[in-house]
């Protein structure tokens, strides 16, 4: 490797809008280039530094990690040098992307121990010192900083604020830190006396005369401070510079044409060879040499792989292993009152896992939240492999018995296993900012963080954002992106407009869209911006800025800069607390049965006989995880009688099931179509259950421990080395072990090669068995729920705004089960559904653009009296005008006596100037009514206008099924008919409920419609040919008419159409 020059400001695509180059492209250019190490600046934030760390060992090259920022002192880039000094990284970030301000001077001192600085900036000057007694009042927009350290104390505003060039005349003398005399000095002295020899000054030089001259002058300026060649490298390529220029253009929000020239680094600033280089700075060898003196200087080792564990407290003065072991124990004797063998010895098994593996107060600290939830009386279960775990089980994180449903633990945890385990928290979606609370408050504000998810241009984002750039309206933009096909990347567009009817004379080939295509397919996958992950916090055992940055999020909390991927890498705790809204809606719909009843159902009794049929006949309508419709139709399919065959039926319906065809392998050989086979004796009682395919990721360890004789770590190295890269070199070796071992078994080589394909294929996309049985047990409770108390628990699911499907489709679902659908009223106003016997009121929360306010109100001053007219509505509630209007033309105000025409009528003519009447009058102050000489006799609402207002309104049909409200010819059939018209042609009428498009394998689109009627759901298919004809009328059109072939397959009924007419 050759170690004369080194390439110290590499920004990747994690600048943000920047840099157009991945870390890939960067180390591979480097590796290509014999380069021995490589340095990532990217701007403002550490966000790649972790997969660039890792990534560079891959490539045998020294990863040198350093951020540039615009500080006080100018612009400077910092490297860390050790642990230490990338913990000061983290901390200088922190300041910029959380505090959103610039670093001073005192802070680059207070956190430059083990850092390199180089300054790009000569001519700065200090400004002036902070006032230390503005700092201990809090006076003077100043607070102290949350990621202080033991020994330098630092502030930032209050605010955000503009921190202006300070002239040298402003400057004090000498600070606290002797940082020197700040009169008289600019910054980059400054910088000199705090980083002494590891401070450099950045060449920029691009082989122009503006180069030639701004070094000429910063040489002269910088005395004997060292040099170092620091060209920006922001794009790979030359002909990359026009990527870069748009990625410029979407942050500036501004058409490529605007930006500016200084807003872009310059057209050479790509990754040039080592001989470029080296021409350019010819004139300057020390700038060159030190490039590789900086590269020498660091030595940064990161806790990869290694984990950093908070130490769980207890109160107690036993050790954490015996409170854990004392913990489960009792557990133990809750969970099997009769003490089976199997369970005491899996106890003990795990525990000595545990243990050795390291993760005791891993486990302790979930159970900590765990026992908060309980004591706080909010819903929770844990999901995930942890379910594997019997020791979970015992601390009542997770609630499926893992030797009843024959959960494996090893792929869970176990020795071998590099990264932590996840035990993730499903919560109630309602009260999970309280468990957040309590977690910052139990373990510091300064050791957790909410971590970060790393949004990324997918194919429309991308077009969108260029074609903003290329200076095209919103409404061209809208037109295009709208009909592109989802799924797919940018590459491919051109294949799938060509087999989409809705993408037909879409112009990709013409200008502009031709060009912000090609451009769109190079930022696709780009970084775009920081989001919060749905549940994941990450715990420090000290300052979580040893570890990590901080970022502000737009919802105004901090997050890391890291996500959960690089956390893991760091070894630290990282737990999900997912707010679930299909558990909240499972406990909600318990408290509303206790309210009718008297009695909460709060045991679910197991082998429920309704339960079952309504699972077998796939009325899951609105039950979380087997509502959609190929999940109802593998139910009926499977006649599920068990929870096992729930759990099966959702590992199947994945989409890597279903499209490498292992789904329907299994329904032929579950109807007896084709024989069960298995690759080998010894894999028998490994995929007797899933009748000899790998479905879940438990049998591929299970498999190679069965065949090849590995020992349970060795087997989930192996799904974990297929699940992942499988060019990487953990892939070859375990697939060497594997036929090295399966060989010495005497397995014939034929056969282990079959048994390796079959791992390789399924491991890759099967489901966790745990996680499909967590999810099993509370599919399972919420169909009893159904099934024994449907209107209850379908008004929870809408109160919970739950479900796969719009609330339309669960309102009608609750009509079909039984429930009398109420409008909202004034009389009974609530902002949630409720029941009252066999109503069914829906919420105010559903009424369109009615304000959190107003309802509030509404709700408030019911209880002080009813409403005795439409005048004393609006003077107590005083809604707004739409407001008013879409109470009443919605049936809110239906309990004042008079017709909705009469009502509107008085509004128009009086209530609307009363409302714009100021509130001190006298009709509002006194409820005083208008003198009215007469309310004419007008007819009250048709049905068809309240379900048109309804529609408009609320976004469902309270009075009725639209479809009962459409006359048909004779010939028309209904969806409880269609069971016993197989084979048949009919013709049926009904609603959209769900829209799935996919590709068949000749690449043309087909699409499946779920469709209701008044009576039931019912399935469509339309085959390519009759898609292409009726194209996208049936995505914005919710009635249709259908004409078609009833066919059944395997427990499936849909309705083949050769004819689609669009009603309405």
């Amino acid at each position: 490797m050759d170690t004369s020059f080194v390439p110290l400001r590499c920004r990747s695509n994690y600048s943000f809008l920047h840099g157009a180059a991945t870390l890939d492209e960067l180390l591979e250019r480097a590796a290509r280039q014999g380069m021995a190490s490589l340095g990532l600046a990217d701007l403002g934030g550490l966000y790649g530094a972790i997969q660039f760390y890792k990534k560079a060992k891959d490539y045998s090259i020294k990863p040198i990690v350093g951020v540039e920022l615009e500080t006080e002192a100018g612009r400077v880039l910092f490297i860390a040098k050790s642990i230490v000094g990338y913990g000061n990284l983290c901390r200088l970030s922190t300041i910029v992307k959380l505090y959103e301000r610039t670093p001073t001077v005192e802070e680059i001192a207070a956190y430059g121990k083990d850092v390199i600085a180089i300054a790009f900036d000569c001519a700065a000057e200090i400004p002036p010192p902070i006032n230390r007694r503005d700092l201990q009042s809090g006076s003077g927009g100043y607070k102290p900083l949350a990621i202080n350290n033991d020994k330098a104390v630092a502030w930032v505003p209050r605010a955000p604020r503009k921190q202006p060039r300070r002239t040298q005349a402003s400057c004090a003398t000498t600070n606290a830190n002797g940082i020197g005399n700040h009169s008289s000095r600019c910054t980059i002295n400054a910088l000199h006396e705090i980083f002494s020899n590891d401070l450099y000054f950045g060449l920029v030089n691009f082989g122009d005369i503006k180069s030639k001259i701004r070094i000429q002058r910063d040489i002269k300026k910088i005395g004997d401070i060292k040099t170092v060649a620091s060209n920006p490298i922001a794009f790979l390529n030359k002909e990359d510079f026009t990527t870069h220029r748009v990625l410029r253009a979407i942050g500036d929000i501004i058409p490529i044409d605007q930006l500016k020239d200084d807003a872009t680094e310059g057209k050479l600033a790509y990754f040039r060879s080592k001989q470029e280089t080296l021409k350019l700075f010819s004139e300057f060898p020390e700038a060159i040499k030190n490039t590789f003196e900086i590269a020498e200087k660091c030595n940064l080792d990161l806790p990869i792989g290694k984990l950093n564990f908070p130490i769980y407290e207890n109160s107690s003065n036993k050790t954490n292993s015996r409170l854990l072991y004392e913990l489960t124990a009792e557990g133990l004797n809750r969970r099997y009152p009769r003490m089976i063998g199997e369970a005491i010895s899996r106890m003990e098994y795990e525990l000595n896992v545990i243990e050795r593996a390291g993760f005791v107060d891993y486990f302790l600290i979930v159970r900590d939240i765990i026992e908060f939830c309980r004591r706080e009386h909010i819903p929770c279960v844990g999901r995930g492999s942890a379910a594997s775990s019997i020791v979970s089980y015992c601390l009542e994180i997770t609630e499926v018995c893992p030797i009843e449903q024959d959960l494996y633990f090893p792929r869970f945890l176990n020795e071998a296993r590099r990264d932590p385990p996840d035990i993730d928290l499903d919560l109630c979606w309602k009260r999970r900012d309280d468990v957040l609370e309590f977690v910052y408050e139990k373990y510091g504000r300064e050791r957790v963080a909410m971590i970060c998810t790393t949004n990324t241009f997918a194919v429309r984002g991308a077009i969108r954002e260029v074609a903003k750039t290329f200076g095209l309206s919103g409404n061209e933009i809208s037109d295009f992106t709208k009909r592109l096909p989802y799924g797919g990347n940018v590459g491919n567009i051109a294949g799938r407009v060509a087999t989409s009817p809705e993408c037909r004379h879409l112009p990709i080939d013409s200008e502009p869209y031709k060009s912000i295509i090609e451009i769109a397919g190079k930022i696709e996958g780009y970084p775009r911006h920081l989001g919060i992950h749905c549940g994941g916090i990450a715990i420090a055992p000290g300052k979580l800025l040893d570890f990590v940055p901080l970022q502000l999020a737009a919802k105004g909390i901090a997050i890391t800069q890291y996500d959960m991927y690089s956390i893991d890498d760091l070894g630290l705790v990282k737990i999900d607390l997912l707010g679930q809204r299909g558990l909240s809606t499972i406990e909600e719909a318990k408290d509303i049965v206790g309210v009718r009843t008297g009695k909460r159902p709060d045991v679910i009794p197991e082998n429920d006989p309704e339960t079952y049929e309504l699972l077998r006949r796939g009325r899951t309508v609105g039950v979380f995880q087997i509502e959609s419709p190929g999940l109802r139709a593998l139910l009926i399919a499977m006649k599920t009688a068990t929870l096992n065959d729930i759990t099966l039926a959702l590992a199947l319906i994945r989409p890597g099931a279903s499209e490498s065809g292992m789904k329907k392998v299994f329904l032929e050989r579950l109807f007896g179509r084709l024989p069960v086979e298995y690759p080998h004796p010894l894999l028998e009682p490994v995929l007797r259950e899933t009748l000899g395919n790998i479905i879940y990721q438990e049998q591929v360890l299970r498999a190679a421990v069965a065949i090849a004789g590995f020992t349970p770590e060795q087997g989930d190295l192996l799904r974990n080395a297929i699940t992942k890269d499988r060019l990487h070199k953990d892939f070859a070796l375990m697939q060497e072990m594997f036929f090295a071992q399966t060989s010495r078994r005497g397995i014939d080589n034929a056969v282990a090669t079959n048994v390796f394909d079959m791992m390789a294929q399924f491991a890759s996309y099967g489901f966790c068995k745990a996680h499909a049985a967590t999810y099993a047990a509370l599919a399972y409770r919420g169909t009893y729920l159904k099934a024994h108390h449907p209107v209850e628990y379908i008004c929870s699911m809408l109160n919970n705004f739950a479900g796969y499907y719009i609330p339309r489709v669960y309102a009608e679902e609750a009509r079909r089960f039984g429930a009398v659908l109420k409008t909202p009223t004034i009389d009974r106003p609530s902002d949630l559904c409720f029941v009252d016997g066999k109503n069914l009121y829906i919420g105010f929360l559903y009424v369109r653009n009615l304000s959190c306010e107003t309802i509030e109100r509404l709700i408030g001053t019911r209880k002080t009296g009813a409403f005795r007219s439409l005048f004393d509505f609006l003077a107590r509630v005083k809604p707004s005008t739409d407001e008013a209007e879409s109470l009443i033309r919605v049936g809110a105000l239906d309990c004042l006596g008079q017709s909705r025409t009469q009502l509107l009528w008085l509004y128009k003519m009086y209530g609307e100037k009363c409302l714009k009447t100021n509130d001190d009058s006298p009709m509002f102050g006194g409820f005083g009514e208008p003198e009215i000489p007469f309310t004419p006799d007008l007819p009250d609402f048709t049905l068809d206008q309240k379900l048109k207002a309804e529609a408009e309104i609320m976004e469902m049909a309270v009075s009725c099924h639209p479809i009962e409200r459409i006359s048909f010819n004779n010939g028309h059939i209904k969806s409880y008919e269609l069971p016993k018209l197989e084979g048949k042609r009919v013709q049926i009428a009904g609603m959209v409920a769900d829209r799935k498009r996919i590709k068949t394998n000749n690449g043309k689109s087909m699409v499946f419609l779920t469709m209701e009627d008044e009576f039931d759901m019912f399935e469509v298919t339309l085959f390519p040919d009759v898609y292409q004809h009726v194209g996208e009328r049936i995505f914005r059109k919710p009635l249709l008419d259908i004409a078609g072939t009833v066919q059944t397959d395997m427990g499936g009924l849909t309705i083949v159409a050769d004819k689609v007419t669009v009603l309405g």
